[in-house]
């Protein structure tokens, strides 16, 4: 039996999916099903240090979009345990980051295991660029720090399933990761970088989105008797009545 699944992605939104850029992406998902959606980081507003009491507004855009899960960006992720919580109060679905330490800081979870279809399972794993490495200076004031993402990533990975990694690593190392750690997607972020056509390492595809809600990847995947076997894809923009403007970027 063959079954297509479709993964769509977005990373480094910064705050400006507009409620019609929400609602495009949920038609995009439906008319796209069995499908995931999901954002590689740095999807909010707040920068690396700052936080809202109330949380980010922008994880209720997220849910009325329907996402499936979020990688921690750099701009969601906060060294002390009380913003950080703040940061992720009004997410909806799972926020991702094998490598953060300890496991779990701030609600976060390493992976998250999805069958969008019968005979389409996945493991989603996410990874940040390390912010604080266990041995720096900012461990006198941070209860948290990351390991090395290709190590994290071998220990969250599962043989008997195909791993799609959210990344906020960066271009380079994401190509990196690929060649070390052999993932069979990567979707990154944090490099800004618009990957058209997507890049392949070894047996590894790595798609980018250019930031601020431009465009979106539309990844299909192909599974025959339970086994990913094709992947092909591109981006896709979005159109000028789902894109930002300076007026509409939600703060």
């Amino acid at each position: 039996m063959t079954v297509t699944v479709t993964l769509l992605q977005t990373n480094d939104l910064h705050g400006y999916l507009t409620p019609a850029g929400a609602a495009w992406l949920r038609e995009l998902k439906a008319a796209c099903a069995p499908a995931v959606l999901v954002d590689s980081g740095d999807a909010v507003v707040c920068g690396n240090v700052g936080w809202r009491l109330g949380g980010e507004a922008m994880h209720d855009l997220l849910a009325a979009a329907g996402y499936d899960a979020l990688t921690l960006g750099n701009r969601e992720y906060h060294f002390r345990p009380w913003p950080q919580r703040c940061k992720l109060r009004r997410a909806r679905c799972p926020v991702l980051c094998a490598n953060l330490r300890p496991a779990g800081y701030g609600g976060t979870q390493a992976w998250l295991d999805l069958e969008p279809a019968p005979g389409a399972r996945l493991r989603l794993v996410g990874l940040l660029v390390p912010m604080i490495r266990e041995r720096h200076w900012a461990r006198w004031i941070s209860p948290s720090w990351f390991a090395e993402p290709a190590a994290a990533l071998q220990a969250a990975s599962d043989p008997a399933l195909p791993t799609v990694v959210l990344s906020h690593l960066g271009l380079r190392r994401d190509e990196a990761l690929a060649a070390a750690a052999a993932p069979a997607i990567i979707l990154g972020g944090h490099s800004h970088t618009g990957l058209e056509p997507p890049r392949q390492v070894g047996g590894t595809w790595i798609f980018q989105n250019h930031p601020h809600g431009v465009s979106v990847s539309v990844v299909r995947l192909e599974f025959a008797d339970g086994r990913l076997r094709r992947v092909d894809g591109e981006l896709r923009r979005l159109p000028p009545s789902a894109a930002w403007t300076l007026e509409s970027r939600r703060r």
